[in-house]
């Protein structure tokens, strides 16, 4: 009867190690990081090479994968509804052949195939089942490794037109007309065939107006527009009688967002923010396609959108009038605030503001072109060998900025972040020790910390400084001040050093007797030669991982990403390194020491010392012996 207990306790364990693993995957990415949040994508989330893992997917969401080795296979799950359409979508990226298989909940096959090198592949079935499972695995294409890029697939799954149920009785053929086609409006260009993909888009001249058809299951009408960077952009779809999608793809054919009309609601807007010179706006059926004979079933207009400046009204003696019970109080309708700082619009990477080691920039967190929330973008000129630290000061009541790293234009060269310097300290600080030629991407944001009514007063400044590791950083000018000189100080003469020697004194005898004293020379003895301490840098890689098949060795998909590991000096306790493991589970550091270094993952309760020898350093997260039952 005793063993019970402790069965049950076995089993609370193992789950609150698994649900911390869960929490920390959810939370290894900052998810203010600029993703626009129009955009329904996800990316897959390793492990998930069985059913038993699979990865959620939701129908009219955009999937992202990537097939790392041949023996790498993907797991989705797909929630249905018995009785409706859906149709699977699998589309391979750069030459990439990929192969989809379909299973029901019994995990029997229902269907599958392999697509071509860049054509996408879909196949349509009727639920008759609650769940179904989609696996995706390499197929006759290559894996991508673990590096960048950080997909080669793109999986999608969409309604498709529900089938009407057949009638026992005979139904009385009634002759049908061959509809009017409806006329184009006047003044309004119309779309031209072929414009089936990005390849063939038909230009469309923004901000304006275009007309068009969907003529058949498989007909895609593209438009490329050309954009400024900066501004935004209103969508506006309407259809004259059957549902129509509209998908937005970037300069590189890539697919951003989308929207669709309804039958209750003819008509769907999407906002467009440019951060490139243009892209491509595809219209396709969401359930029918028009007759043959179309000429118009669909209105597509793109408008410009501008922040309204604040106007600046001179103030004019105002007459005192009398009351009227007949008009009304009109209240002004509140403007954008246009406060912005003067390195605006930088809120991505591609348009990241420049800056220079030793100046402290004056920012704030206004929201630049009408966003909700403003992140700024920085890069600078780093070499290897040098230390770069940046850190954020004079922040305004309420401002609480976050910082992180990037090695490259993008959120797969993630190196490292913080949040605050210590407790109860909003500023942020990051030090990396720089081991490329290039440039190196500074984040810093907000996120929805800070109500946009408030971004008034959102001041913060920034200061970088690329330093010799070990020597003292000269102190910053601020980046809006000019240099104080120096006033000329006059430097004092330096005597000639000589050689100290006593000179032979002649003695003089006492009162009392007579005492002979001896003498020698006596000469400075030279300085004692320190012993130079042991300086230099040493590399090494911390690997944290969850043994699912209790190998006792790190395996694919075993890596738990998000755990925050410190190294410190053993001698003083200083901090040295900080980061976050990657999607691999893994984070390499370079610290300026040559010989033992104190490495910590508090979540875990790890605490040791690494000796100089020692290269990798592998944390195992064993899985838990589960009792048969719990009773």
């Amino acid at each position: 009867m005793k063993a019970k207990p402790k069965q049950l306790a076995t089993g609370l364990v193992a789950s609150t190690i698994v649900l911390i693993i869960a929490f920390m995957v959810i939370g290894a990415s900052p998810r203010w990081s600029g993703a626009s949040p129009l955009a329904p994508t996800a990316n897959e989330a390793e492990p998930n090479d069985n059913p038993a893992n699979a990865n959620p997917i939701i129908v009219s969401d955009l999937m992202f994968g990537d097939i790392e080795t041949t023996s790498d296979v993907d797991y989705f799950v797909l929630t249905t509804t018995v009785g409706l359409n859906y149709q699977v979508t699998l589309t391979p990226r750069e030459n990439q052949a990929r192969q989809i298989d379909i299973y029901n909940s019994g995990l029997t096959r229902i269907d599958g195939g392999q697509t071509g090198t860049s054509a996408s592949l879909s196949f349509n079935f009727a639920a008759q089942d609650t769940v179904y499972y989609l696996r995706i695995s390499i197929g006759s294409g290559i894996p991508t490794g673990a590096g960048p890029p950080n997909y080669d697939y793109q999986l999608q799954v969409d309604y498709t037109a529900t089938p009407t149920p057949t009638s026992t009785n005979t139904p009385t053929v009634t002759p049908t007309s061959t509809p009017t086609p409806l006329p184009p409006p006047p003044n309004i260009p119309i779309e031209t065939e072929p414009n089936d993909n990005v390849g063939t888009a038909n230009d469309f001249a923004t901000p304006g107006k275009v007309v068009g058809a969907i003529t058949s299951t498989y007909d895609v009408d593209c438009f490329v527009i050309t954009t400024t960077i900066g501004l935004q952009y209103r969508l506006i779809l309407q259809d004259y009688e059957f549902n129509r999608w509209l998908k937005v793809y970037d300069s590189n054919g890539y697919y951003t967002s989308l929207g669709n009309t309804t039958a209750t609601n003819h008509e769907v807007e999407l906002t467009l923010r440019a951060t490139a010179s243009r892209y491509f706006l595809c219209v396709s059926r969401v359930t029918t396609a028009s007759p043959s004979n179309t000429l118009v079933d669909y209105l597509l207009e793109v408008m410009i959108l501008q922040p309204t400046p604040t106007p600046t009204n001179t103030p004019t003696p105002t007459p005192t009038l009398a009351p009227t019970s007949t008009s009304p109080t009109i209240t002004p309708k509140p403007t954008w605030p246009s406060g912005f700082d003067a390195y605006e619009p930088n809120y991505d990477f591609s348009i990241a503001t420049t800056l220079a080691p030793g100046l402290t920039y004056n920012l704030n967190f206004m929201p630049w072109g009408g966003a909700d929330v403003d992140n700024d973008f920085f890069k600078i000129r780093v070499k290897p060998g040098l230390q770069l630290t940046c850190e954020t000061s004079q922040l305004d009541p309420g401002v609480d900025p976050r910082m992180a790293f990037y090695s490259g234009p993008s959120e797969i060269y993630y190196i490292v972040a913080n949040d605050d310097i210590a407790l109860g300290n909003f500023n942020s600080r990051l030090s990396y020790y720089i081991t490329y030629e290039g440039y190196v991407y500074i984040l810093l944001g907000q996120g929805e910390r800070m109500d946009t009514r408030d971004t008034d007063d959102s001041s913060y400044s920034l200061t970088c400084d690329l330093t010799v590791p070990g020597s003292a950083a000269t102190p910053a000018p601020d980046k809006d001040e000019l240099p104080t000189p120096r006033p000329t100080v006059t430097p004092h003469a330096t005597a000639t050093p000589q050689t100290t020697t006593s000179p032979i004194a002649t003695p003089t005898p006492p009162p009392d007797k007579d005492k002979t004293l001896d003498f020698r020379l006596i000469t400075t003895p030279a300085p004692t030669t320190p012993t130079p301490s042991p300086t230099g840098f040493r590399t090494f890689r911390v690997l944290v991982y969850y043994d699912a098949n209790a190998d006792a060795q790190p395996g694919a998909g075993e890596g738990v990403p998000g755990f925050f590991v410190s190294v410190l000096s053993p001698e003083n306790k200083e901090e040295l390194a900080r980061g976050y493991t990657d999607d691999q589970g893994q984070l390499s550091f370079t610290v300026p020491t040559v010989g033992t270094v104190q490495v910590r993952i508090p979540l875990l309760g790890f605490d040791r010392l690494i000796e100089a020898s020692k290269p990798e350093v592998n944390v195992r997260i064993a899985p838990p012996n589960l009792p048969i039952s719990i009773p």
